[in-house]
């Protein structure tokens, strides 16, 4: 009769999040060591265990709606950097307000010449969708009417 062999089975490691500098993971992990707050210290401000914190930098969970809204004020970070990386800072997002308001004033300009119509009579406006992604929530495409 043949012996049997123990099966061995492969141990598969997800790669950590921090192998991508672009995740909310690196991200929330590069704004504590920063500020030199330690995970247990962040757990306590924003109320859970630092157990939840190690989670959240290694990508074995994503913190709640709530709790990136608890991280942005600890941080005084934006929540949208937070979840995507994009507008670290809000004189980012001011700036692109300010050149978003510029082009609706060049369509505004544009639309009246075309029309004959004086610009306090054409009035553009924007509507923005809220989608929600695997960062969170983005704006889709807005619509112009």
């Amino acid at each position: 009769m043949p012996v049997r062999r123990p099966v061995q089975h492969k141990i598969v490691r997800r790669p950590h999040a921090y192998a991508n500098p672009n995740s909310p993971a690196a991200r929330i992990r590069d704004l504590r060591k920063e500020q030199g707050v330690t995970q247990e210290k962040l757990a306590q401000l924003v109320g859970v265990t630092p157990a939840t914190i190690s989670n959240w930098e290694n990508a074995g969970m994503r913190p709640r709606r709530e709790h990136f809204s608890k991280l942005a004020q600890v941080f005084g970070q934006n929540e949208t950097y937070l979840r995507t990386g994009a507008f670290k800072n809000y004189q980012d997002l001011t700036k692109v307000s300010t050149d978003f308001l510029g082009i609706l004033a060049e369509m505004q300009k544009k639309i009246a010449l075309s029309t004959g119509w004086s610009g306090n009579r054409v009035k553009v406006t924007v509507e923005f969708c809220l989608a929600e992604s695997e960062t969170g929530f983005l704006p889709a495409r807005p619509r112009v009417s």
